[in-house]
């Protein structure tokens, strides 16, 4: 599993500040679930401000990762999705926000969608359906395009 470091702005550190981050231990713990979405060998991609990514969110008390995912899909993109065909893993990373550091678990999902009907949450600047090879491109970060790969090895070991 990679580890990414994302240090935003204002939060501009020197080479060794950026060492201590690396082996820092009081670290805020994150949990989230998302879903990679599925229709007619297409799949869903939002634009958020600086990446291309899949539609997630942050675990609320009492919710399960699966309940999340769903929750998550359908207050982001609109799609009321069914139960997962299968979990397919997760990725992990840590990033600065309002002088904090958190640690970041994400637990995603593979959906299949009946509809390509997109109701884009207010803050995403966009969304696409991407056929897998170009969705591998647009992807943003390393860890979802890890993801994406299984969730397409897993649909072609559907069709063999």
């Amino acid at each position: 599993m990679h580890t990414r470091y994302n240090i935003e702005p204002p939060f501009i550190f020197n080479y060794f500040n950026n060492i201590t981050l690396l082996f820092y231990n009081n670290l805020m713990k994150l949990t989230s679930s998302g879903g990679v979405i599925v229709f007619e060998n297409r799949v869903l991609l939002i634009k958020r401000e600086r990446a291309w990514v899949f539609p997630k969110g942050k675990v609320k008390e009492n919710e399960s990762l699966v309940e999340t995912a769903k929750r998550e899909i359908l207050e982001e993109v609109g799609i009321k999705v069914n139960e997962p065909d299968r979990e397919l893993g997760t990725t992990r990373y840590r990033y600065f926000e309002n002088g904090e550091i958190f640690d970041k678990t994400v637990h995603y999902f593979l959906f299949f969608s009946e509809t390509d009907e997109v109701k884009l949450e207010k803050g995403f600047l966009g969304y696409g359906w991407f056929y897998f090879d170009e969705a591998k491109k647009i992807l943003t970060f390393k860890n979802d395009k890890k993801i994406l790969k299984k969730a397409a090895k897993f649909i072609l070991n559907l069709r063999a």
